[in-house]
């Protein structure tokens, strides 16, 4: 279900930018993805109460101390409410004053600011009230709060096309942002009350012992994710400082569609943690071991699945989603770049989860300095002789995220007591195949197929994507799967056949 519910997220998302584009100018489009930059640096101040969370939340209800639960959860909102106030204060103060600095139009300023602090509000209110969601994940509910997730980003979607449709312009998709986050707290706080019979949110619940979680756990990981946020939105932000707006919207629509398909194999991610940290609770470190190869293997070819087709067919998939566009010339090879680091950096995500589990994220950090580190050192040598353009920065910052990935894993594999090679056989190198089936399905279809008109070019991807989708899963079955994963995907494909014969039998 959550894997559905994540590919019909990405469609929304993909069907979205050719429509918003329409509507609303590139720069216009590009305050609107710097606007996400700001909102994921001010979701980071969160992002180690969530964990703590999902942690000792899943840790709790495995020993039975609802009270606990009661008194984490009180803590946990009026600290985030806190601090959502100490945040949002200053960028009032301060935000026009930063906007009026940089290279966005003087009449695009004020509309700048009434996305980003509104943003950035609705943001905050849902880090303080919206905890239920991280509740849902530690009670291993993930059902019902995919359920939630799913309407919540439906609904958006129907209120962005609606309110495009009617002239609201780029504020649409803040309003329609707004209505989402208000929606899915709403209900996520009924389902939590309805799963913890009894659950008290009393004032008197306040724990300041329970603070040393937030802000020594947490704010490990909470660093740990600062950085990372800073690492994953740092092309955006030399771009937008150096390049201006117009280089930020080309640098989105390049990016799009990667990251897009890597957050669907990043939805395993957020399992982990609260089974990770249950399998820890009883002691189980085998278990542990075996969820973190296992899972690591699984995420990593369904990541090499959907990325090696968009690395192969970059210009015609960016032809087909938004037009001839002579405005985001160098689109797709930022595509066609982007691929395989941000797989690799999805990859780090169970590693990540192992070490939150033990109560050690500290070892996170290896991942985003040795990154920071990499690509300080390789973009700095590379501009004294070059001059700065996006093509160059996504190539830095893309062997910057393979590089300090493989080493992030490598000592983690390290610390676990894993092999090296074996690992990189059995777990790295079975989703690489994609990037040599992507290639050679290229060279069989005819190159007039892939270019064109838009109904010619969507032909020949279908094409194309049907003799991938074949190839990479006759290739895995053949070379990549062991025993167990072949049952296992026997079983998957004799399941309809089995609905047949019961449908036979009570006829």
């Amino acid at each position: 279900m959550v894997i559905i519910a994540k590919l019909g997220y990405l469609l929304t998302r993909v069907a979205l930018p050719p429509l918003t584009l329409r509507h609303v100018s590139l720069e216009e489009y590009g305050l609107w993805s710097a606007t996400f930059v700001l909102i994921g640096y001010l979701g980071m101040s969160g992002v180690g109460i969530s964990n703590v969370y999902i942690r000792y939340v899943a840790e709790f209800h495995a020993r039975g101390e609802k009270e606990k639960i009661d008194r984490l959860l009180t803590t946990g909102m009026t600290t985030m409410a806190v601090l959502g106030v100490g945040l949002l204060l200053p960028l009032w103060r301060w935000l026009p004053t930063i906007l009026s600095k940089t290279a966005i139009p003087e009449r695009l300023v004020h509309r700048a600011f009434v996305l980003m602090f509104g943003a950035a509000t609705i943001f905050m209110l849902d880090l303080s009230i919206g905890a239920f969601a991280y509740v849902l994940l530690g009670l291993r509910r993930v059902k019902e709060q995919t359920a939630v997730w799913v309407a919540s980003f439906l609904l958006e979607t129907v209120l962005i096309v609606i309110l495009l449709e009617r002239g609201h312009g780029v504020i649409a998709l803040l309003e329609a942002f707004a209505v989402r986050y208000l929606f899915a707290v709403g209900c996520l706080a009924v389902l939590g009350f309805r799963l913890l019979p009894g659950l008290s949110l009393r004032p008197a619940n306040f724990d300041p012992r329970l603070l040393r979680l937030f802000f020594g756990y947490g704010a490990v990981v909470q660093l740990s994710c600062i950085l990372g946020m800073f690492l994953y939105s740092l092309e955006k932000l030399l771009a937008g400082i150096f390049l201006g707006a117009k280089a930020t919207g080309v640098l989105e629509i390049g990016e799009k569609l990667p990251t897009m398909a890597s957050q669907l194999p990043a939805t395993m991610t957020g399992l982990f943690l609260p089974t990770l940290a249950h399998l820890q609770t009883n002691n189980d470190e085998e278990g542990m071991r075996r969820l973190y190869l296992r899972g690591s293997r699984s995420l990593n070819l369904l990541s090499g699945l959907l990325l090696g087709f968009p690395a192969a067919f970059a210009p015609p998939l960016i032809a087909a989603w938004i037009g001839a566009d002579v405005r985001l010339t160098g689109a797709a090879a930022i595509l066609t770049i982007m691929c395989l680091p941000y797989q690799m950096h999805e990859l780090t995500g169970p590693a990540s989860a192992m070490h939150r589990a033990m109560g050690r994220p500290a070892r996170e950090l290896v991942y985003p300095l040795s990154q920071i580190l990499l690509i300080a050192l390789i973009l700095g040598g590379l501009t004294l002789s070059h001059d700065l353009t996006l093509i160059l920065l996504c190539g830095v910052v893309g062997s910057g995220m393979i590089t300090s990935s493989l080493l992030y894993l490598a000592w983690t594999n390290r610390i676990l007591g894993i092999g090296q090679a074996a690992f990189f056989r059995s777990v790295v190198l079975p989703g690489l195949l994609p990037y040599v089936i992507g290639p050679a399905t290229a060279t069989l279809l005819p190159q007039s197929l892939l270019a064109g008109s838009r109904p010619t070019i969507l032909t020949g991807l279908g094409m194309a994507g049907v003799i991938y989708l074949l190839l990479t899963l006759l290739g895995g079955y053949r070379w990549i799967l062991d025993y167990e994963e072949r049952a296992l995907l026997r079983s998957r494909l004799a399941l309809p056949a089995r609905f047949r014969q019961g449908w036979r039998t009570r006829q």
